[in-house]
């Protein structure tokens, strides 16, 4: 899901979307594809994709929307492990190939 912008005047949600997905997906799967559509929907109903086309702003390319907007498809997992680093906390993040769905 995209999560920058070059218009202020549009509410960026797409994080707690996005959250919203990941906990259907852990706590009622069955529902998942639904949240996800659903938000989607939100999206494309708040003007969330209104400044994307080359006429409109080069730097987000209608071909570009397939992509941003598809799930699920790689098949392997990113691992975090939080650090820090002389008082600045982040995540190492690691592929992990070997994970049970």
């Amino acid at each position: 899901m995209p999560t920058e912008m070059s218009d202020e005047r549009v509410q960026r949600n797409e994080d707690s979307y996005c959250a919203d997905y990941i906990e259907a997906l852990l706590t009622a799967p069955e529902t998942a594809a639904t949240v996800l559509a659903e938000r989607i929907a939100r999206l494309y109903a708040e003007g969330r994709f209104a400044h994307w086309g080359a006429e409109k702003d080069q730097d987000f390319p209608v071909e570009d929307m397939e992509k941003i907007l598809a799930v699920d498809c790689f098949d392997f997992v990113m691992r975090g492990t939080r650090q820090e680093s002389s008082g600045l906390m982040y995540v190492d993040v690691e592929r992990q190939d070997d994970y049970l769905l």
